[in-house]
């Protein structure tokens, strides 16, 4: 995972530009961000999400985004394994200690229940994803 840079933090993450001299990165909040963009991905979609209304939300200048995230698609994509990487946790949290191979398995689908019915911007994202990609291959088919 990235270096989080927070604003109030007094810890900023240094970069080599590219005349070799270190520069600060932008601050803003990488998990902030992130988890802001899932909401409106999974709300309004990946056409339906501007870099610059992300910016406004999360408090923080448009190319500070750019910054970390070289495009929208790049930032999408990294969203979309923030919100793996969390599931990935929460599963194998629910998972630690059980041995019993029929408990974990219960325990499993019982885990991917809760996250499916609690956590609705991962649903929805993956919903988005499914339809995004059934439309641009009858686009592509169209042509």
């Amino acid at each position: 995972m990235r270096q989080v840079c927070v604003r109030a933090g007094s810890r900023i993450a240094m970069k080599d530009d590219k005349a070799g001299e270190r520069r600060p990165e932008p601050s803003i909040n990488i998990e902030h961000v992130l988890d802001l963009a899932a909401e409106m991905f999974a709300e309004y979609g990946f056409d339906g999400v501007s870099m610059r209304e992300l910016g406004r939300a999360a408090d923080c200048a448009t190319p500070s985004i750019y910054y970390h995230f070289t495009s929208k698609a790049n930032l999408y994509n990294e969203v979309f394994a923030h919100k793996i990487d969390q599931t990935i946790d929460l599963i194998n949290g629910r998972l630690a200690g059980l041995e019993d191979p029929h408990a974990r398995f219960k325990e499993l689908i019982a885990a991917f229940f809760d996250m499916f019915t609690g956590d609705r911007t991962l649903l929805l994202l993956m919903q988005r994803d499914v339809i995004d990609a059934a439309v641009s291959k009858r686009r592509f088919l169209s042509k």
